[in-house]
């Protein structure tokens, strides 16, 4: 994952998606990622992760 061009990590699901974005101070949770049109997919999208 990355915020702006900063790399956060390897997110595998979206519940780490979300630990991610929390540690920064951004309170969104899976829904609200799978929601997002702010987030670009690669390799998948919250469909093939799940909610």
């Amino acid at each position: 994952m990355q915020i702006g061009k900063l790399s956060i990590g390897r997110a595998y699901g979206l519940w780490e998606a979300a630990v991610f974005l929390r540690r920064p101070g951004l309170p969104w949770d899976e829904g609200d990622i799978a929601r997002s049109g702010r987030i670009e997919w690669r390799g998948g999208g919250p469909d093939a992760w799940g909610i």
